[in-house]
């Protein structure tokens, strides 16, 4: 047998000197074991490495729980409910009401909705789901951002041709209670707050005119979709000749006109000529 000598090794575990026959035959070669306060590498990466498995194991328990609660903060997300066009809901938020209505405050809304109800005929109801605030409110919201109408459908909870229905009858309520709004003012009252601008460089300017074109649907008859036919916007649409005082309000709107109505819009300039020459 090979002579191996004695061969000294430190464990943390001995505390006495100990003797270890290596065999029966060689019984004269021991193995020597002194104990020591010093830990060799060997034994201290073998404890390293079990912490750091816990460590890690403790580390991905912790990535499985956050990815669980993210999981459920996301379906929650998706779960939850948008925000209601209603009265409480906007009269809630300002910012809310001037995106959807246009209108600075919540107050101005119900001031036009007070005035739409002065002229609503009695005999004319809500429908069954919506109140007439929501009829009001569905029509505004189709005039200010003109969504879709099923979009107006989804987002109030009703059927597309009921909000095309309510959009048609809201049209002429609004029509019949705000037209008092569209004024001519006298030339004193232009003149008495026209802005700095104006009386620099327009002194005499008492009113602005625009004609502006309306996209329309494609009718049926051919006679009316001949004459509403625009060359310059290759669609169909209507025309309106709208007057703006220099404070920037609408003093005037005239009737619609088709694009070929040439006797019929002759007789529109004509007759705003004339008001604008008494004036």
């Amino acid at each position: 047998m090979q002579n191996i000598g004695e061969v000294t090794m430190s464990s943390h575990y001995l505390t006495a000197e100990e003797t270890i026959p290596t065999s029966a035959s060689d019984s004269d070669q021991t193995l020597t074991f002194e104990s020591t306060d010093e830990l060799q590498p060997g034994t201290v990466a073998q404890s390293s490495d079990g912490e750091h498995d816990d460590q890690l194991e403790m580390l991905h328990q912790q990535v499985k729980d956050l990815e669980e609660q993210l999981s459920i903060a996301h379906r929650a997300l998706e779960e939850r409910p948008g925000i209601p066009l209603t009265m409480k809901s906007l009269k809630e938020d300002a910012d809310m009401v001037k995106f959807y209505t246009g209108l600075l405050t919540f107050s101005m809304l119900m001031a036009v909705f007070n005035l739409a109800m002065k002229v609503l005929p009695e005999a004319v109801h809500g429908n069954k789901k919506l109140s007439h605030f929501s009829d009001f409110l569905m029509t505004i919201v189709k005039l200010k951002l003109n969504l879709r109408n099923k979009d107006l459908g989804y987002r109030f909870g009703v059927s597309e041709s009921l909000v095309s229905r309510t959009v048609h009858k809201w049209i002429d309520i609004l029509y019949m209670s705000l037209k008092f709004l569209i004024r001519w003012p006298s030339r004193e009252e232009v003149r008495a707050t026209i802005p700095e601008c104006f009386t620099s460089k327009f002194p005499k300017a008492v009113v602005i005119i625009d004609c502006t074109e309306i996209f329309i649907e494609r009718a049926s008859n051919l006679l009316a979709r001949s004459q509403t036919w625009s060359n310059y916007k290759s669609h169909n649409t209507i025309k309106y000749l709208i007057g703006i005082t220099p404070q920037g309000t609408i003093c005037f709107v005239s009737e619609a006109w088709g694009w070929l109505c040439l006797r019929q819009g002759a007789d529109a300039r004509l007759r705003y000529s004339k008001q604008a020459a008494a004036w």
